[in-house]
Order: structure tokens, then C-alpha cells, then sequence
């Protein structure tokens, strides 16, 4: 394919780091380091073109802390400035990875996400006898530098802005040459756009009825047991090609026992609530309700913070999960 052209001056252009400010500050406008950048906007848009330009700009302004979801997780913050230049490159080159991605990859794109991945699932578990999932071993922490930066270079031109794509890269590892910062934006479009070509190796041969990929959550369908076992052995060979290893808890499962994915149970003929998303659910409700005890947020926060927490139970059976935790807890009087 031809390659995409992107230049410095594309990258600095006054319009192009606007947008990325917006983007950027869009929901954080309160905090400390947002606010005082958008304090002086055009000097700090000014003071920021001018470092990237001339090579000053330090790029590993990262902090680093752990969460729970639900077993340890190593999240990566990154400084305002970074986020806004991370937006200015995916303003260029977002939309093309993008259309690398073939069309049941669910991740991180608009008009996808984790309801559109489980109905598509489902619709694979009516229609065909036999799955395989798998997922790859700390994904984000081994991902290759090298190898990734060659796929970049194979899809777009221009020495300056591939060399600040290969330091970005270079600017974080969890080992030698290895290692995304889970949490930034280029992180997420990088890891989906480097699976593309193991995606459409697994779905291609004929006996591969379909398949779907959640960033590095891969299932797919067969007619036979036989086919799911032959297809397993491909792929991990081939993922262990790209310098990925596929986690030893992979699942060969009959398509009627129904398989656990992105936080649902998907069943051929109804989706239901996993353990781990009920346990989500019981948990940001108590936190709504303790903010509002509090003091700290309004009734009508409460309320918005309510339907938040209700859209993850869309599309799914379980309005009698929902009257149990409402009889479970006290009333509150909104």
C-alpha cells in the first residue's frame, strides 16, 4: 500500500496543536497543570511547537502508580504537554490506523467498543460449534520497539516525524526495547494497529469461521474441535514470530457452554453480567453514594454518576441482579 506522507510542519501547525490542546484538556479542565497551561494558551502553545521543533522537548515526562482491575495494574500519567502532543500525531495518522484494522477489531475505535465485541461474539456462538480464545501475555509491557517501528515505517513517510514516533517509542520500556505505557494515547492505537497483520493471518483460512479481537483478547469460531485445536497451534506459532506470547489459559470450548469476554458472559441466545462486572458495578455505586453522603457532589451528579454506572448493564439480562443490590443497600433520600 502507498504510504502516508506526514511532515513536521503538519505536525506544528497552529490549527493541528489547537485541536490537540482541546482534546486534551477536554474533561480535565480543573486540574491544576490543564488550568495553567490553558492560562496562557497562545505562549504555551508557542513555548511547545518551538521545544518539539527543536529537539528539546523531553519526552519521558511519565509518572507511574498501580490499580486494581481486579489484580494489580501499572498505569502510566502523562504530563499535559505529552498528552497534547500524543493527540497532534493521532490527529494525523489516527484515521489511517484506523482503516488498517479489519472490521470485527472492537478496540479503542469509534462506534465499536466492548457491546458491539459482545454481540458480534455472540452471533459467532450461534452459528458456529466451536471456539478459541485466547489473549497474550503482558501484551502492553513486551510489546517489541523494533518491531513496531518497522510496521510504522511501512505505513507512513517523512524522516523527522518517523524519528519522533521511534524516540516516543524509545522513550518508555518496562525491559530493554520492550514496553508500552498503558494509559497513553499512542499506546492504545499502537498496540491495535501492531495485531493487525496476526488478525488477518488467523481469520484467513477457510475453516475459520469468524473471528474477533479486543486489543489483545482474540476468539474465534470453528465448525470441529479438530479445526480449534489446528488453528490454536497456528496462531501461537505465529504470534511467537512477532515476539508475543500467548498466555497458557487459553480456551478450546463447545460455542452452547458460552464464553466469558470483555466483562460479560456471552451465551448463544442472552448476554449476562460476569462476576467481575457485578463486583464493578456493587463498587462505583457505593462510591457514587459515599461522594453524595459526603457532601462532595450534587443530587443531580449523583444521578449522572448512576447512569454511568447503569450503562455497563446494557444489553444485558440483568434486571434481577439490579433489584437485588437496590434491596440489598438503604434508600437513599434524593
Amino acid at each position: 500500500m502507498k504510504r502516508q506522507r506526514v511532515d513536521m510542519a503538519d505536525l506544528l501547525a497552529w490549527k493541528n496543536l489547537s485541536l490537540a490542546v482541546y482534546k486534551a484538556a477536554r474533561g480535565k479542565r480543573s486540574r491544576p497543570d490543564v488550568a495553567g497551561f490553558l492560562s496562557d494558551v497562545d505562549g504555551n502553545i508557542t513555548n511547545l511547537r518551538d521545544r518539539i521543533q527543536s529537539g528539546s522537548f523531553s519526552l519521558d515526562q511519565y509518572r507511574r502508580f498501580q490499580i486494581m482491575d481486579p489484580k494489580p495494574r501499572n498505569i502510566t500519567a502523562l504530563s499535559f504537554e505529552m498528552r497534547v502532543l500524543h493527540h497532534a500525531i493521532m490527529n494525523l495518522i489516527g484515521e489511517n490506523l484506523i482503516r488498517s484494522q479489519i472490521h470485527s477489531s472492537f478496540a479503542c475505535m469509534p462506534g465499536r467498543g466492548v457491546h458491539a465485541a459482545a454481540r458480534y461474539v455472540q452471533r459467532g456462538l450461534r452459528r458456529s460449534g466451536w471456539y478459541v480464545k485466547i489473549d497474550i501475555e503482558k501484551y502492553f509491557e513486551r510489546m517489541p520497539h523494533d518491531r513496531l517501528k518497522q510496521k510504522l515505517h511501512n505505513r507512513f513517510k517523512g524522516k523527522a516525524f518517523l524519528d519522533l514516533l521511534d524516540a516516543i517509542i524509545d522513550s518508555f520500556s518496562e525491559r530493554p526495547g520492550q514496553g508500552l505505557p498503558i494509559g497513553a494515547l499512542t499506546s492504545q492505537y499502537f498496540a491495535n494497529f501492531f495485531l493487525e497483520t496476526a488478525d488477518r493471518f488467523i481469520q484467513g483460512p477457510p475453516y475459520i469461521k469468524s473471528y474477533c479481537r479486543y486489543m489483545d483478547d482474540m476468539i474465534w469460531f470453528t465448525a470441529d474441535k479438530t479445526a480449534a485445536k489446528t488453528s490454536l497451534q497456528i496462531a501461537v506459532n505465529f504470534l511467537s514470530g512477532q515476539a508475543l506470547k500467548v498466555k497458557d489459559t487459553w480456551q478450546i470450548q463447545p460455542s452452547r457452554h458460552g464464553v466469558t469476554y470483555c466483562g460479560y458472559r456471552i451465551l448463544p441466545f442472552s448476554i449476562l453480567l460476569s462476576r467481575r462486572k457485578k463486583r464493578n458495578y456493587r463498587r462505583r455505586l457505593r462510591q457514587w453514594e459515599d461522594q453524595w453522603r459526603n457532601g462532595n457532589i450534587s443530587d443531580l451528579a449523583l444521578q449522572r454518576g448512576y447512569d454511568a454506572v447503569h450503562g455497563m448493564t446494557a444489553q444485558t439480562r440483568s434486571v434481577g441482579f439490579r433489584k437485588s443490590v437496590i434491596a440489598a443497600g438503604p434508600l437513599l433520600d434524593v
